[in-house]
């Protein structure tokens, strides 16, 4: 018999009652974490190692922080984000910015690729004022917005324009 799948969208997170955390006037979350036990113990006395550790969230960090109730699965959470981010290359683009400042043009191209079919060439109802951000800072970094246009949505291949002449046609 072959062993149940499972499936981790409907777990529930829950927020550990031994940490605290608040919110800055911002919206930004920050996380205080008490370290105990023993290897804490020693951390601190020996390597002068703080009792509290205060654990500043990214934006994303901070809009799914609070979401996290005890009552709420993965999949709720998952997607109160997606309805919060237009496209999945708009949150990489946020984490990326949050671990390393330097975007490559090459990149912020695959990016703005991501963003821009995402949202249907920006014209689905799902583009919002961050979405034309996001956009916006890409193209700053160099995203060759020109190129991909063409490619994703000026550019007709004969086999599509074959079949869009036979649906057309009845």
């Amino acid at each position: 018999m072959a062993k149940k799948q499972e499936n981790y969208l409907d777990y529930i997170p829950a927020i550990s009652p031994k940490n605290t955390w608040d919110t800055g006037e911002d919206g930004s979350v920050t996380v205080h974490m008490v370290h105990r036990g023993f290897y804490a113990f020693i951390a601190q006395k020996c390597f002068h190692r703080p009792r509290v550790s205060h654990i500043d969230l990214d934006t994303m960090g901070s809009f799914i922080f609070p979401l996290i109730d005890g009552k709420r699965t993965v999949g709720d959470i998952a997607e109160l984000v997606k309805a919060e981010k237009s496209a999945c290359a708009e949150a990489v683009m946020e984490l990326i910015l949050n671990i390393n400042t330097d975007i490559t043009p090459e990149e912020a191209t695959l990016l703005y690729i991501g963003l821009s079919t995402d949202t249907g060439c920006f014209q689905y109802a799902n583009t919002n004022a961050a979405t034309l951000r996001a956009g916006a800072e890409l193209l700053r970094l160099g995203a060759d917005n020109k190129r991909v246009n063409l490619v994703f949505f000026r550019k007709v291949s004969r086999a599509r324009l074959l079949l869009e002449s036979m649906i057309y046609a009845g």
